[in-house]
């Protein structure tokens, strides 16, 4: 990346990361609420866990799909 557009990145990252987490805590209280109102805080807990579990599931596919795989040498 150019220097120029440093300022730019940090900013454009620290937003996603922002979002990101925003976004993890409205899910996990959208399932963990409802579940502990329906049947108390170990079912909350197991929902909430296995939301996070299938989350970092796919992080870790998206990281194996979306990285850079080295160019063969010429």
């Amino acid at each position: 990346m150019p220097p120029r557009y440093a300022g730019s990145a940090s900013g454009i990252a620290g937003t996603t990361q922002q979002f990101g987490g925003a976004l993890g805590v409205a899910v996990l209280g959208a399932v963990f609420f409802p579940a502990l109102a329906a049947g108390g805080y170990g079912p909350a807990f197991t929902a909430s866990a296995v939301v996070t579990a299938a989350a970092l599931a796919g992080c870790a596919v998206l990281c194996l799909v979306l990285s850079p795989r080295p160019q063969p040498q010429r």
